[in-house]
């Protein structure tokens, strides 16, 4: 495997855990904003750390 797959690897596997705990907040959280509420607020947050 070369560096840039490991780094690949990396950077998938920090925003799967990422993603699993902003999900699991907002069920926590009772759902306080609608489902696409979130999505574009992932997006937003994906966007400026790309």
């Amino acid at each position: 495997m070369t560096t840039e797959e490991k780094l690949k690897m990396l950077f998938f596997s920090f925003f799967e855990a990422a993603y699993v705990q902003v999900v699991e907040w907002w069920f926590k959280n009772e759902m306080p904003y609608p489902p696409h509420v979130m999505e574009e607020q992932i997006e937003i947050l994906l966007e400026r750390n790309l």
